[in-house]
């Protein structure tokens, strides 16, 4: 009865580990450089393994994800204004192709205080 049990036990965990590697695997993988960005920020508390699975639908979806992650319960709101607005105008800068913005709780807020600071040409959806 144990050995079923163990093999029960192992199995569910392969399988949990396979699915969750054909998730994640594809954040690692995919180059989707030169299609329409989507800028992915986390919300407080959180860091960007929060967005990994909305990360890896969208490079599944063929977009060029930008997952930023930030300190936010370590600095206020205008470090981490310019600390996000730094890798965004990094990364998304110019009139190539689309950049949408998905933000959760705190990192919508920041999400619209960049958009207000600036005004980005190519600017897509904002979520």
């Amino acid at each position: 009865m144990k050995k079923k049990a163990l093999l029960v036990v192992i199995a569910a965990g392969v399988l949990s580990g396979a699915w969750y590697t054909g998730r994640v695997w594809p954040v690692f993988t995919t180059d989707n450089s030169g299609a329409e960005k989507v800028v992915l920020l986390h919300g407080l508390g959180r860091n960007e393994q929060a967005m990994w699975l909305l990360e890896s639908t969208l490079l599944d979806a063929g977009y060029d994800v930008y997952n930023i992650s930030y300190p936010s319960r370590h600095e206020p709101p205008d470090v981490l204004l310019d600390m996000v607005s730094a890798d965004i105008n990094g990364c998304c800068n110019g009139p190539e192709k689309a950049v949408h913005f998905v933000g959760h709780s705190l990192g919508g807020l920041l999400a619209r205080d960049y958009l207000a600071h600036y005004s980005p040409e190519n600017l897509g959806r904002v979520i």
